[in-house]
């Protein structure tokens, strides 16, 4: 019992605590015109701070495009890059950083403290009138964060996708 007890933690695939990056809302419903706010969010590992990442955010650009992006609500406070919109690509991108680093959401806080970023999409109108299509939007392979440990060491990352419907009928929205 010992040793598969023990043979089972050092497997265990819980060990390695992962950031993990998400798309905020995960599903909807939009219509042709009709706008809505993709929110980034990160939640650090245990006992995990990071001071930098890299976001790269994959979308349909024949039924999607960007309209803006706010930084305003960002943790982070130093843009090195961007934030670079490439409709045509169906990519939105930005890098940046935060001083001292950031080790996760303080407990019994209101407000959203763990935001990089927020991006406004707008969903085009098409000649498709076959019905609803799903929307995947995604994280590219470059999206990266890296930790806070004096090296900028590459954090373990896991990422989470967002998968909105396109629907016939504006939502009103």
């Amino acid at each position: 019992v010992f040793f598969l007890s023990l043979i089972s933690y050092l497997f265990s695939p819980t060990l390695a605590s992962a950031a993990v990056l998400s798309l905020d809302p995960v599903r909807g419903n939009f219509g042709p015109g009709d706008m809505f706010v993709m929110t980034v969010p990160i939640d650090t590992g245990v006992d995990e701070c990071i001071n930098a990442s890299d976001v790269d955010i994959v979308f349909p650009s024949s039924l999607v495009k960007v309209t803006a992006v706010s930084k305003g609500e960002s943790l982070m406070t130093l843009w090195t890059d961007g934030p670079l919109i490439e409709n045509e690509k169906g990519k939105v991108s930005w890098s940046g950083g935060i001083p001292g680093g950031y080790c996760g959401r303080v407990v019994g806080d209101p407000g959203k403290t763990n935001i990089l970023g927020k991006v406004v999409f707008t969903v085009l109108s098409t000649k498709d009138s076959a019905g609803e299509i799903p929307m995947e939007f995604t994280f590219g392979s470059s999206t990266k964060v890296l930790l806070n440990d004096g090296f900028g060491s590459v954090a373990p990352l896991e990422v989470q996708s967002a998968a909105i419907t396109r629907t016939l009928r504006s939502s009103g929205v």
